[in-house]
């Protein structure tokens, strides 16, 4: 049986990759039809048919108490057996105002977190990237303050420690290094340069970013539905890689070894 189950996953992910190479006509398919499609070729006998099932576990978070002032945000590390102590030291206190950009735990059980506060009266944003330090969120320890431009989203890919930051006319990366630090590179691009970038009318609903065959890429998914992708090694749009969604989706992740985009929509059943 593990044989067999291993011969199938190892078929499944090479039909992944061989999908994702294509240059074209790439066919927009649920999951679960490409997994039962490929499963069925597989399995022997003109009767016998897979029987797959798919499935995924969807978050709960507590929503943040709107009558006070500051909110707090706890998150959990990797030991489910979490003491009360460990839970007070993964406590980041943040202004009922602040916007939580981004948040990602390392395999580590270390926290990343990317805040932005935005100033109506100056018209300013500055943008704090935290970094717990074995296993504790320590309040004013930011790792990373970005001044300079508006920061939209951002993106981690912890294979190479490095953050793919999306301003309002740029895209930016940065490096996180040992004890914390955080360094900018020279890669990037300049958004306002692509004939496709309108500042008023492109908005981004997903960034996703991951190594792909040693190479890392970041996924850009705007309001039309419309994936492009940015090679970081190259420092370019790859076009090749660029396709139109059937529809709009609320939520996307990359499949484990980035050669799928899994998109998400919530199916709603009437009573």
């Amino acid at each position: 049986y593990r044989k067999q189950y291993g011969d199938l996953e190892s078929r499944l992910f090479a039909a992944f990759r061989d999908t994702q190479n294509q240059r074209s006509n790439i066919p927009t398919v649920t999951l679960q039809q490409f997994i039962t499609t490929r499963t069925s070729t597989y399995v022997s006998g003109p009767t016998t048919m897979a029987n797959i099932q798919l499935s995924y576990l969807e978050p709960k978070a507590i929503p943040p108490t709107h009558g006070l002032q500051f909110t707090y945000i706890d998150l959990p590390t990797v030991d489910d057996a979490m003491k009360l102590d460990k839970m007070r030291k993964m406590k980041y206190e943040i202004l009922q105002t602040d916007e939580m950009l981004f948040h990602y735990m390392l395999r580590n059980g270390e926290i990343l977190m990317a805040i932005r506060r935005d100033n109506e009266e100056s018209k300013t944003s500055e943008t704090r990237i935290v970094v717990s330090s074995q296993g504790t969120l320590i309040e004013g320890a930011v790792a990373k303050t970005i001044k300079k431009g508006r920061v939209l989203n951002i993106a981690f890919c912890e294979s190479q420690n490095m953050f793919a930051i999306l301003f309002e006319d740029r895209l930016a990366f940065a490096v996180l290094q040992d004890h914390g630090r955080i360094v900018f590179t020279n890669s990037g691009c300049d958004l306002e340069e692509m004939a496709w970038f309108d500042a008023a009318d492109t908005h981004f609903s997903a960034m996703l970013m991951q190594e792909i065959d040693k190479n890392v890429f970041v996924w850009f998914v705007d309001q039309k539905n419309y994936v492009r992708a940015f090679a970081v090694d190259t420092n370019d749009w790859d076009t090749a890689k660029e396709f139109e969604l059937d529809q709009q989706y609320e939520a996307f992740i990359l499949s484990p070894d980035g050669a799928f985009l899994i998109a998400f929509k919530p199916q709603y059943v009437q009573d």
